[in-house]
């Protein structure tokens, strides 16, 4: 691989445009900016400004996109797409590489490959998923045990031509269970021929002379939590609820990601805030992912090792 070759994650983003007056600002200038090239810091400066956040002096800056004499969203938004335009004319040679398990992602490769004017290509599985794969309330799925196995690399039917001449790449994928679909780190590492760019954060949990091995989630509550566990092992009272889980108090409340979560066993959810969940079987709710067991114990087997009522156990971040 050669070295100027960079790689683009795609980030999906929704910027919603406001009305209210208090995201508009009077400018000096009426003075339209079509031939005005922009920059990210130009970006994030005049987002700032329409924040009220402070910045710098931008008494001699040309935000006034659309020539109505003030900055508002609608100059960010103008702003975004000539710095997207202008990113894009200064690029060769650029690849889009997707998977998509059920055409959504499809959609979206397609749209950008147009509009960048790209190749495409299509990260295909050598053994197709079948709906019944895709049954993420099944937790013995293919989908389910891939995701659940960090080391798992899916197969790869063809490879991309030419690879060394593409100086930017785009990758798109679907999110499962919060992180890439296993089949992308495959694409990473062996077409790419570069490490996989995550570090996952794995944690082991002692509970009744068993050691649980897990992955914590991508999230700002599971960095919180691991740096909790920075400062050592941290050791929870967990008491059963409702036949499906066991939870305690954390000593300190961590940010929250709330979103509806249909729970299977071996999830790991941050509930409220501060409280840690250990699930063992399925619920359905509003909660924060914190992470998940590795595959390497079956729901029989963690029913089994947590026992009945309440049970300690301690926390560390794994060697």
């Amino acid at each position: 691989m050669k070295g100027k070759k960079r790689l683009i994650g795609i980030i999906t983003a929704i910027f919603g445009l406001s009305l209210v007056s208090l995201f508009s600002a009077h400018a000096n200038t009426r003075t339209k900016a079509n031939d005005t090239n922009y920059t990210i810091s130009d970006v994030t400066n005049l987002q700032d400004f329409l924040l009220a956040k402070e910045t710098p002096d931008l008494s001699e800056k040309n935000y006034d996109l659309n020539g109505d004499g003030i900055w508002d969203t609608f100059d960010l938004c103008l702003m975004k797409q000539a710095y997207t335009k202008q990113t894009i004319e200064g690029e060769r040679n650029t690849l889009v590489a997707y998977f998509s398990a059920t055409g959504n992602t499809k959609k979206i490769a397609e749209y950008i490959a147009a509009y960048t004017g790209a190749d495409s290509y299509d990260i295909t599985p050598a053994i197709p998923y079948t709906t019944e794969d895709l049954n993420y309330s099944n937790s013995s799925c293919r989908a389910n045990q891939e995701q659940n196995d960090a080391s798992c690399r899916p197969e790869i039917s063809g490879s991309v031509e030419n690879m060394d001449n593409y100086d930017v790449v785009y990758i798109g994928y679907p999110i499962w269970w919060g992180e890439e679909p296993r089949i992308i780190d495959t694409f990473w590492i062996s077409t790419l021929d570069l490490p996989k760019q995550t570090t996952d954060t794995r944690i082991s949990i002692a509970v009744n002379n068993h050691t649980l091995m897990a992955t914590l989630a991508d999230n700002s509550s599971a960095k919180a939590f691991a740096e909790l566990l920075n400062d050592g092992p941290l050791t929870l009272d967990l008491h059963d609820y409702g036949n499906f889980e066991k939870t305690g108090s954390l000593p300190q409340t961590l940010p929250r990601n709330d979103e509806p979560i249909d729970t299977d066993f071996g999830d790991l959810i941050l509930y409220q805030g501060n409280q840690f969940v250990l699930y063992y079987d399925k619920n359905s709710w509003t909660f924060t992912r914190l992470g998940h067991l590795d595959s390497s114990v079956t729901k029989e087997e963690l029913k089994s090792i947590l026992g009945e009522g309440n049970v300690t156990v301690t926390i560390s971040l794994a060697e």
